[in-house]
C-alpha cells in the first residue's frame, strides 16, 4: 500500500511493524515496538477487519443517590398520600425521637458520668456534644413533621370549583397589580415572566417591570440589556393588544344581544366555541415561536402556554359537543366564559425605573427597588429637574403626570420565575376582600397584600 506522505530525500519509509526491513539497523529498530496487525472475521475479507483489542464503551455517569429521577413538572394539586407512607412518616418521628432518648441514656452513663471526665472541661465538652446532637434532632423532627403535616394536607385539601371562584367574581372584582424586580437580566427570561404574569385569568390586572439597571451604562452589553428591557412591557401588550380587542368586541356584542334579549341559540354556542379554538391556537403559535434555550424556556412554553392552550381548547370542544346534543348555555354562563377570554389577554402592562430620579432610593438591593415603587401607589406625580438630577413630586392627576394606582392586591415576581395558569384567580379569594372592590350588598373588609 502507497503512503502518500512526502518524505525527505533519500530516506526510505519502512513499517514499524515488519521486523525484516532492509537498510536500517537493528538497534534503530528496536527502538520502534512492532505494532499490533489487525485481526479479520472468519471468513471475510480484508476490508472487514478489526482491532485485535475492543473498545470499552464510555460509562455512563453515575446518577447521585437520592436524586430526584421525575422528568415531568410537579401536579398542581398533589394526589392524596396513601396509609402506608403516612405510617412511614409516623414511624420516622417515633425513630428519631426513640433514638435521641436513647443517646440521651447513653451519654448520661459512659459519657457525663465516665471516669477520668471529672473535670469542668470534659464535663462542658460533653454537654456541648449534647446539645449539638439535640439540635440535629430538632431540626430533623421539624422537616419529618412538616412532612406527615403536608401528607395530612393532601388527604383533606380540596380545590376550589370552577363555580365557586365565578360566583366570588360574579359579587367583586378586586384590583391586582404584580411587581417584577429586574437587574440585568436577559431579555428572553424578562420575556417569558411578563407573559406568565400578562397571561393570568384575571379581570383587572397590572403587570410593572421594575428596571433596576444603572440608568447610564458602561459599556455596550448593559446598553443593550437596559434597551432590551424598556421595550419588552410595549413589545409584549403590542402582541396581546389583538386577542384582547377581539375577545372584548365579541364580549360587548355580547352584552349588546343581551340588552336587545335576542335568544341564545345553537349559533351562539358555536360561535363561543370559535372564539376559544382562535385563543387557544394563539397560545400554541406562541410557544412555538418561543425561543428555547434551557429547562426553563420548556417549562415556560410547556405548562404556561400549553397548559393554558389545552384548557382553553378543551372548553371549546366542550362547547362543540353540547351544540351537537342541542344544548343551549344559560345567560350567565355566557357571560362567563366570553368574560374568560378577556381577562386572559387583557393586561395593562408597563416599566419603572426608580433610578432616574434622584428623589428616590438607589440603595443597590432587591427590597428598596420594591419599597420604592410600593411607595409611590396610590398618588400621582411630576418630573421636576433639580440641580442634582430629575426628581418626582406629588402634583394633581393630569394628562402629563405619572398616576401610579392602588391597587387591591400585589403580587411580586422575580425577573427569572413564572406564573401557572390560575395562580392569581385561584389566591386572592383566599384572601379578605378589599374595602374598595365590595359591591352593595358583599362584606367590606381590610385590604390584605
Amino acid at each position: 500500500m502507497t503512503s502518500a506522505t512526502s518524505h525527505p530525500a533519500g530516506v526510505e519509509p519502512f513499517p514499524v511493524g515488519d521486523r525484516n526491513v532492509r537498510g536500517v539497523p537493528d538497534d534503530v529498530l528496536a527502538a520502534f515496538p512492532p505494532a499490533p496487525m489487525p485481526t479479520q472475521r472468519p471468513g471475510g475479507s480484508g476490508r472487514s477487519a478489526i482491532p485485535a483489542r475492543p473498545l470499552v464503551p464510555a460509562r455512563r455517569p453515575r446518577r447521585q443517590w437520592g436524586g430526584d429521577r421525575r422528568t415531568r413538572a410537579l401536579p398542581i394539586v398533589p394526589q392524596p398520600v396513601s396509609d402506608r407512607r403516612v405510617a412511614m412518616a409516623r414511624l420516622a418521628i417515633i425513630v428519631t425521637v426513640t433514638a435521641w432518648l436513647g443517646y440521651l441514656i447513653t451519654w448520661f452513663f459512659q459519657d457525663f458520668f465516665h471516669p477520668g471526665y471529672e473535670n469542668a472541661v470534659d464535663r462542658a465538652e460533653s454537654v456541648l456534644y449534647l446539645l449539638i446532637v439535640t439540635l440535629l434532632t430538632v431540626s430533623a423532627l421539624a422537616y419529618l413533621l412538616s412532612r406527615l403535616g403536608f401528607f395530612y394536607r393532601t388527604r383533606t385539601h380540596h380545590r376550589a370549583s370552577r363555580a365557586i371562584l365565578d360566583q366570588f367574581y360574579d359579587m367583586t372584582t378586586p384590583t391586582l397589580t404584580t411587581i417584577i424586580p429586574s437587574y440585568q437580566e436577559d431579555a428572553r427570561v424578562i420575556r417569558n415572566t411578563l407573559l406568565s404574569a400578562a397571561l393570568q385569568e384575571y379581570p383587572d390586572k397590572r403587570v410593572v417591570l421594575l428596571i433596576d439597571d444603572p440608568f447610564a451604562p458602561k459599556n455596550a452589553k448593559a446598553r443593550e440589556q437596559l434597551k432590551a428591557a424598556r421595550a419588552l412591557p410595549y413589545e409584549i401588550g403590542r402582541r396581546l393588544a389583538g386577542p384582547a380587542s377581539r375577545f372584548t368586541r365579541a364580549l360587548q356584542l355580547f352584552e349588546a344581544s343581551c340588552e336587545r334579549r335576542e335568544p341564545l341559540g345553537l349559533g351562539s354556542v358555536i360561535a363561543l366555541a370559535s372564539y376559544y379554538e382562535e385563543a387557544a391556537a394563539w397560545l400554541e403559535q406562541l410557544a412555538a415561536d418561543s425561543e428555547i434555550i434551557d429547562h426553563t424556556d420548556a417549562f415556560f412554553a410547556n405548562e404556561v402556554v400549553l397548559r393554558l392552550a389545552a384548557s382553553l381548547r378543551a372548553i371549546g370542544a366542550a362547547l362543540l359537543d353540547s351544540a351537537d346534543e342541542g344544548a343551549v348555555l344559560e345567560e350567565q354562563m355566557f357571560r362567563r366564559l366570553y368574560r374568560r377570554l378577556v381577562w386572559t389577554f387583557r393586561a395593562e402592562i408597563t416599566s419603572f425605573e426608580r433610578k432616574r430620579y434622584v428623589s428616590l432610593s438607589h440603595e443597590p438591593n432587591k427590597a428598596m427597588n420594591l419599597n420604592s415603587y410600593l411607595g409611590l401607589m396610590g398618588g400621582s406625580y411630576g418630573e421636576v429637574e433639580t440641580v442634582t438630577g430629575t426628581a418626582l413630586v406629588r402634583v394633581r392627576p393630569g394628562n402629563r403626570t405619572l398616576n401610579i394606582p392602588d391597587p387591591d392586591y400585589v403580587v411580586t415576581l422575580d425577573a427569572d420565575s413564572v406564573l401557572l395558569p390560575e395562580y392569581c384567580l385561584r389566591l386572592v379569594p383566599g384572601w379578605p376582600i378589599p374595602r374598595s372592590s365590595t359591591r352593595p350588598g358583599s362584606r367590606p373588609m381590610s385590604t390584605s397584600r
